[in-house]
């Protein structure tokens, strides 16, 4: 039997965040690898394994946990894990004066855009404060607001202007 009917598609988004800190490349990726200090400015339990193969798992009570396995590892570089059906990225540069960050999480379903955009934007302040040895305070229901009015999933797409 012949089936005529067409593929349905669905649009996917890339969520790319770049930072900057004073600390040296081997400290943020230690506080990105370290399943103690993941736990401590995430604020959720975490268990990475460190390898190429290895699981990632962070429970985010009363919500379900989330896991993958982690599929790139290049220490103090870089590394990638899947995160339900999408793939997340970190890579470090830098030198002793201080490091660059970029974040990504690439395979973003336009419903899950704003709440991942602002998550990730509110643990990556957490992971700066963490550097510092500050707390900050959560602003995901701020930053939730601030992705929702800037994205028109019914477009998919940046509205102008913002």
């Amino acid at each position: 039997m012949n089936d005529d009917s067409l593929a349905r598609f669905e649009s996917i988004f890339r969520i790319d965040l770049d930072r900057s800190f004073d600390q040296v490349p081997e400290k943020v990726w230690e506080a990105i690898t370290d399943s103690n200090q993941v736990s401590d400015w995430m604020k959720f339990p975490a268990r990475i394994d460190a390898h190429l193969g290895g699981a990632i798992f962070v429970d985010f009570t009363p919500d379900e946990p989330l896991s993958g396995l982690i599929c790139k590892w290049d220490p103090g570089k870089a590394f990638a894990y899947t995160w339900g059906d999408s793939i997340v990225e970190w890579r470090i540069a830098g030198d002793l004066a201080g490091s660059k960050l970029r974040f990504s999480h690439i395979g973003v379903r336009p419903k899950f855009l704003a709440g991942l955009a602002a998550g990730w934007h509110a643990f990556l302040d957490q992971l700066e404060g963490h550097l510092k040895g500050e707390t900050r305070p959560d602003r995901f229901k701020e930053l939730e607001t601030k992705y929702k009015e800037a994205f028109d999933p019914t477009l998919n797409a940046i509205k102008d202007g913002a």
